[in-house]
């Protein structure tokens, strides 16, 4: 979160308000430095209960206390809200550079365009039309483009690949940045939903607020794509190879002359968290390492 706060104080632009929804365990001593950070901690509620019906492994599952990210919903102060994971690193504006290092810094001799730097930032997000997220995998949408329901339900290289029958999900958006309008009542249903034990729509996955998110907004309204410039997990080519797209070897490989590279790098799943080098042993901030 410290990180997040910090690239976005530096990187995220000027206007928009950042607010770290936490719960009551998190220590007032970590939620006065997060402030420092320029954070505006508000303290919430878990969202517990939900039904095991969502997870294919409730017992073992991570997820298991995520639905509380849905409280963002509730943030009625603002028209629109960008919902971002924590192990997120975002990058300064890069249209139009060379090669570039991992705090953004030109790695040679560039030029900036200035137009096209804006329109690569992560406050040109909140132009899009709201859900809005990543389609994972192929084919490639433009970037705010609009999203039928069968893109996010389908993905013709994994069902293959994987043998999925036509009735199970394949395919669906990434939930680490996503584009909101907050909506009170559409959260109360959404959270009478996720604990009904018995409803007939819920559907078993591994990654369940995310892909029940793809669902509800693709049946009920509409995805709009975000392109993964925006959202570039580090390891997926390696992690989950069918979600690896030709736009992210793009970036990758360091893009073509005036590509505009990655404005946020993703550190999803276990095997990359970038904080578990500072600990003695993995997740421990007791064990904390000071050079």
């Amino acid at each position: 979160a410290l990180v997040l706060g910090w690239g976005l104080a530096r990187w995220g632009g000027s206007s928009p308000a950042r607010v770290l929804l936490h719960t009551g365990d998190v220590p007032e001593a970590y939620a006065s430095l997060l402030g420092r950070a320029g954070w505006s901690c508000h303290n919430v509620e878990y969202i517990q209960g939900v039904a095991y019906g969502l997870f294919h492994n409730w017992r073992s599952s991570r997820f298991v206390d995520v639905f509380t990210k849905l409280r963002a919903l509730q943030l009625t102060a603002f028209e629109k809200i960008l919902l971002l994971d924590l192990d997120l690193l975002v990058r300064p504006a890069a249209a139009g550079r060379g090669p570039m290092a991992l705090d953004g810094s030109p790695a040679g001799d560039s030029e900036i365009s200035v137009a096209s730097a804006a329109e690569s930032s992560l406050e040109s997000l909140f132009a899009l039309r709201p859900p809005a997220a990543m389609k994972r995998g192929a084919p490639v949408p433009h970037h705010g483009e609009a999203l039928p329901y069968a893109a996010v339900w389908s993905h013709p290289s994994r069902r293959r690949g994987d043998e999925l029958p036509p009735h199970q999900q394949a395919g669906g958006i990434n939930a680490g940045v996503m584009l909101f309008k907050p909506d009170p009542e559409l959260f109360s249903q959404m959270d009478a939903e996720i604990r009904d034990w018995y409803h007939p729509e819920h559907y078993a996955t591994y990654m369940p607020e995310q892909e029940y998110l793809g669902r509800l907004f693709g049946t009920f309204d509409q995805w709009t794509h975000i392109d993964c410039r925006f959202n570039f997990e580090v390891d997926k080519n390696e992690r989950v190879p069918h979600d690896f797209t030709e736009a992210h070897e793009a970036i990758r490989a360091g893009g073509a002359p005036g590509h505009q590279g990655a404005a946020v790098l993703h550190f999803s799943g276990t095997g990359v968290k970038p904080w578990d080098l500072l600990f003695g042993q993995r997740g421990d901030a007791g064990t904390l390492l000071v050079a």
